[in-house]
């Protein structure tokens, strides 16, 4: 109900097909298509959702609703980070640090290069989603990165050669990231970090 006790949401069944109808005073109300001939109609409708009164939406089998722009409020995310594409000059790995350059906008990071971010596996936020042929780079939160050398939680991490990081020295400058776990191993590996 709103701030007027109108109802504003209707109860959404678990049956696939779920049907929602928002009238023309702004309230929703919802039921199942229970019959084949209707679903089959609903599962074909296209993903467009006008903002108009009388709105319908299907959900498929698998509980998705697919809608071209959605508004509403988020209040929380299945993954941990933002990200953006960027054409990379080559596939990557998830985890792989990059900077600015190569053949495209963006290469594996060189030693004390200035990274942007690191290759991202599942990202919470991504933004440019458009670009064809693009690479999603963690720019902020909590992602898997490729690490050479020892390193200790809560340790800076700058850019290293071959798309790894490093720690940092105390004061380094173009740190881009803050380790999340500690590993004695010398040799490269792929540990959780704070991309800043």
């Amino acid at each position: 109900m709103d701030q007027n006790g109108i109802p504003r949401l209707g109860s959404i069944g678990t049956a696939p097909y779920t049907v929602v109808i928002r009238d023309s005073d702004g309230s929703i109300s919802a039921s199942n298509a229970t019959n084949a001939e209707t679903a089959n109609t609903l599962n074909g409708l296209s993903a467009s959702v006008p903002n108009v009164g009388s709105t319908i939406v299907a959900r498929d089998v698998a509980g998705d609703i697919f809608v071209n722009v959605m508004h509403g409020v988020a209040t929380s995310a299945r993954f941990a980070d933002l990200a953006e594409k960027y054409l990379a000059d080559q596939e990557y790995e998830v985890g792989t640090v990059v900077k600015i350059g190569g053949e495209k906008e963006v290469t594996a990071s060189t030693w004390g290069s200035r990274a942007v971010g690191v290759v991202s596996a599942n990202p919470a936020y991504m933004m440019n989603s458009e670009l064809e042929g693009g690479t999603y780079i963690a720019l902020k939160g909590r992602v898997p990165v490729k690490v050479i050398g020892r390193v200790k939680k809560g340790e800076d991490l700058i850019a290293a050669d071959n798309g790894y990081a490093t720690m940092a020295v105390p004061h380094a400058s173009r740190v881009f990231a803050v380790a999340l776990e500690t590993s004695d191993d010398e040799g490269p590996k792929v540990i959780e970090a704070l991309i800043l």
